[in-house]
C-alpha cells in the first residue's frame, strides 16, 4: 500500500498569477485564479496517486486560506481550509507522511520573482543569520517531523531558491518571472503536465531524500516594514528588538522557533497600515 503525501498550497506561484489583483479576495482576477490554483493542486495529486500514494492531505496556505475550491478538488484528497492554524502553512503535517510538496510557492522578499515576499509585512527575514524564504521555513517545520520536501512548483526563482537549500528536489516551473509583477506564462494545459510529472518524480524519490534540518539553536530575525510593527512585537518577553525595525527570536528546536516567530509576527502585523 502506498504512503501519505502532504501538500502545502500557496497562490503567488500558481499558473498565470502575476498581479496582486490575482491573489486577493474581492480583487479583479481572484475568482479566476482560485480555479487555476485548484487545478495546479489537482495536477500534483494526480501525479502522486499515479506514483502509488494512497492518501493526500492539502493545506490551503494563502491569505485567508479559503482559496481552493473544494468542489473542484480531486476527491482522493482531503483539505484543511481556514486560518488560526498553529503551524499555519504546514498545519496537519506529522511523521506519518512520506513526503511534503509545495504548490504555488514564491521566492523570498527582495527578489525579482513574481510577488516575492517572505511572510507579509517584512523587508527581510533571516534564518540563522541568512536570508530565507517561506519555503525554507516550512521545509524546516516538515523536517522536524521527519518529513522530506521533494517537490515545489512556482516561477523559476521560487524553484531555484529552494533547490539551493534542499538540494535533491523536483521543480515544476510554471512561469518565468520578468519582474515582481510580470512573467512569461505557460498555458495551463501544459503546466498541468509539468506539475503532475514533477510530483510523480518527487513521490518516487521520497524514501531516498533526507528531511531538512536547521542548525540549533534556531534564530529567526524579522525586519518589519515599519518601526511601529517591531515596537509592538517587542511587547512579548521572548522577543529581542535589535533596531527600530528588526526583532529576533531563538529556540532550541524548529517548532518552538516557529511558534515564537509567528507570535511576534502576528502581533507586529496587527498595527494598522501593514503593507503586503
Amino acid at each position: 500500500m502506498g504512503g501519505k503525501v502532504y501538500i502545502s498550497a500557496d497562490m503567488e506561484g500558481v499558473t498565470g498569477v502575476v498581479s496582486i489583483d490575482d491573489v486577493l479576495a474581492g480583487h479583479l482576477n481572484y475568482e479566476r485564479f482560485r480555479h487555476l490554483m485548484t487545478q495546479d493542486v489537482n495536477s500534483a495529486i494526480e501525479g502522486v496517486l499515479e506514483a502509488g500514494a494512497s492518501e493526500v492531505l492539502v493545506n490551503d496556505s494563502h491569505g485567508g486560506m479559503t482559496n481552493i475550491l473544494l468542489e473542484e478538488l480531486h476527491p482522493s484528497a482531503t483539505l484543511i481550509s481556514g486560518v488560526n492554524k498553529p503551524l499555519y502553512m504546514m498545519e496537519g503535517v506529522d511523521k506519518s507522511f512520506e513526503c511534503a510538496m509545495f504548490i504555488g510557492y514564491h521566492s523570498m522578499v527582495g527578489g525579482r520573482g513574481v510577488l516575492s515576499h517572505t511572510f507579509s509585512g517584512a523587508s527581510c527575514v533571516l534564518l540563522n543569520g541568512r536570508p530565507t524564504s517561506e519555503g525554507e521555513v516550512n521545509a524546516m517545520i516538515a523536517g522536524a517531523m521527519g518529513v522530506p520536501v521533494t517537490m515545489v512548483s512556482g516561477d523559476q526563482h521560487a524553484v531555484s531558491e529552494l533547490k539551493e537549500v534542499l538540494g535533491d528536489l523536483e521543480g515544476a516551473v510554471v512561469k518565468y518571472a520578468i519582474d515582481r509583477s510580470s512573467a512569461r506564462c505557460i498555458h495551463p494545459s501544459l503546466t498541468k503536465q509539468i506539475i503532475k510529472e514533477a510530483a510523480r518524480r518527487g513521490y518516487m524519490k521520497a524514501r531516498s531524500v533526507k528531511p531538512y534540518t536547521a542548525r540549533s539553536p534556531i534564530t529567526l530575525e524579522f525586519e518589519f516594514l515599519q518601526p511601529s510593527m517591531a515596537a509592538r512585537a517587542a511587547y512579548l518577553p521572548f522577543v529581542d528588538q535589535l533596531d527600530p525595525r528588526t526583532v529576533r527570536v531563538s529556540a532550541p528546536d524548529p517548532i518552538s522557533a516557529w511558534r515564537l516567530f509567528w507570535s511576534a509576527l502576528l502581533l507586529g502585523r496587527s498595527v494598522e497600515g501593514e503593507s503586503y
